[in-house]
């Protein structure tokens, strides 16, 4: 900081060190007006006009000569653009030429590696103080001009301290501009992540339950497998017993045939009878046995489809359960047998699964539908959240006076009154033998309540039966002292204007 002052003292000026960077803090304190204030325009012109006419002729070479750089320099002199787009601001993407801002008169001091002193401000001042010196030494000049020309020194000085200050106040405006937006990107982001955080979240869950309800329907799926293994092991012994029963009957009745195509003695009607009875019954028994193989071989079509038709659903199932949706399968189907007879049983079990899913499927139908139909929440503001992080923190931490304006839950009443056998011990002293008796610590006994009775009585209250059993065993153990366990009063019954009835 550099201070400077005029020769009569009348005038100060603070000049602050500011950095060539596009941001420069600069503080001025303007000063007062002093003597000229008293002077008019009208005797300032005319005061002006004849110092200039008087001190042309007294004024020195060398004096003129500085004059004539001082006022090279102030019209060669350039205010620095004020930078106000983001562009600008940004220091990592400028170079060095960029960020210098406004070019100062004088070189910094170099006693800082990173900022240049700008020495503006100061060399406006050495100018000042050079001018007043000028004028106070040319002897030939009246005091009004010289007041005059002070005066207006002092005036572009103040203007120069002045518009430097305006630029720093602009600066520092749009700083705190810059500033306030991005605290405000930066809460939007938080909360955008918030929201992103708990939508991932419920998908997440949702994607776990579908994965859950699918495993089910797969473990359901082979287990129906497994029984209609089971169920078809019997048909199929049966078919192959039929199959041996059918070849035997064929090698018996083709050795029947050949015994009746060989000459053979005639047989009589008696001889006949059984034969024919045996005829018939084979006939009956083949028949018989056509029938039953006639209904095992629909009922093993039937299976075939049926366990076609689980197969193709359990594929269909792995399939969407690899598959990125996860969803489950709008509709399935099972398809009709051409055979009008089929198996009740394995209908009644497969149709609680098929219920089953036709429902997972309307409920994933209509969670999507309204899904697309819900808009999307509009994200909280900065006020909205930190509200209702303050709501959460103080449910999540009940006070003392809200649990103190709860109302005791009633339980049992299990008391003891015990008091002293010395009749000079106070209820203080007996409360001190209690505590010493008890001993909490090591015996584990809770009291929840005690408090003083009439007559050195000391009424202590325990929450459950053991707890007032293991108090009353441990006072029992010392002898100066009585325990007892306090039992109910019989009710009191108020009946109001008994004597009014008779």
């Amino acid at each position: 900081m550099s201070t400077a002052s005029s020769s009569r003292g009348k005038r100060s000026a603070v000049v602050v060190v500011t950095s060539p960077s596009p941001v420069r803090k600069t503080g001025a304190s303007l000063p007062q007006s002093g003597v000229a204030s008293s002077l008019t325009p009208q005797k300032s012109d005319r005061l002006m006009a004849t110092s200039m006419s008087e001190g042309s002729t007294t004024c020195s070479p060398s004096s003129k000569s500085q004059a004539a750089e001082a006022i090279q320099r102030v019209e060669t002199w350039e205010q620095a653009e004020i930078l106000t787009d983001d562009e600008a601001w940004d220091f990592r993407s400028q170079d060095k030429s960029e960020t210098q801002g406004r070019n100062s008169m004088l070189p910094g001091d170099g006693r800082r590696s990173g900022i240049a002193m700008d020495m503006a401000n100061k060399y406006a001042n050495e100018l000042l103080q050079r001018g007043k010196t000028a004028l106070e030494s040319a002897g030939n000049m009246k005091r009004e001009f010289k007041l005059t020309a002070i005066q207006c020194l002092q005036s572009l000085y103040e203007t120069c301290l002045a518009l430097s200050d305006s630029r720093s106040r602009h600066m520092l405006s749009l700083e705190r501009e810059r500033s306030r937006h991005a605290r405000e990107i930066v809460a939007i982001e938080r909360a955008h992540s918030k929201k992103i955080a708990e939508v991932t979240k419920n998908l997440t869950s949702e994607v776990a339950s579908a994965r859950n309800d699918l495993t089910a329907n797969l473990e359901q799926t082979k287990a129906i497998r497994s029984w209609l293994g089971y169920e078809t092991l019997e048909p199929y012994k049966r078919i192959e017993d039929i199959l041996k029963s059918t070849s035997e009957i064929k090698a018996t009745v083709a050795k029947w045939n050949l015994s009746r195509d060989l000459p053979t003695k005639t047989l009589t009607e008696a001889e006949l009878q059984p034969l024919k009875e045996q005829q018939t019954r084979l006939l009956q028994t083949v028949q018989t046995l056509s029938q039953q193989l006639d209904e095992l071989r629909r009922g093993q079509h039937k299976t075939l489809e049926n366990t076609t038709t689980l197969q193709t659903m359990s594929q269909e199932i792995q399939v969407r359960l690899s598959s990125r949706e996860h969803s489950v399968p709008t509709e399935i189907t099972t398809e009709n047998p051409s055979s009008q007879h089929h198996l009740p049983q394995l209908k009644n079990d497969l149709q609680p699964i098929t219920e089953r899913l036709d429902a997972v499927s309307s409920e994933l139908r209509t969670m999507r539908q309204l899904k697309e139909r819900t808009p999307p929440p509009p994200a909280p503001s900065v006020r909205t959240e930190m509200a209702l992080a303050d709501i959460v923190r103080q449910i999540r931490q009940p006070t003392y006076a809200h649990v103190a304006s709860k109302p005791s839950v009633p339980r049992p009443n299990h008391t003891l009154i015990i008091s002293s056998t010395d009749p000079k011990n106070t209820g203080d002293n007996v409360i001190e033998k209690i505590r010493v008796a008890l001993d909490c610590k090591k015996t584990g006994a809770k009291v929840e309540k005690v408090r003083k009775a009439k007559n050195q009585k000391v009424v202590i209250s325990c929450g459950t039966r053991e707890d007032m059993k293991l108090v009353q065993c441990q006072v029992q153990k010392k002898d100066d002292l009585k325990v007892e366990i306090a039992k109910a009063s019989n009710p009191l019954l108020r009946i109001a204007d008994v004597l009014s009835y008779h």
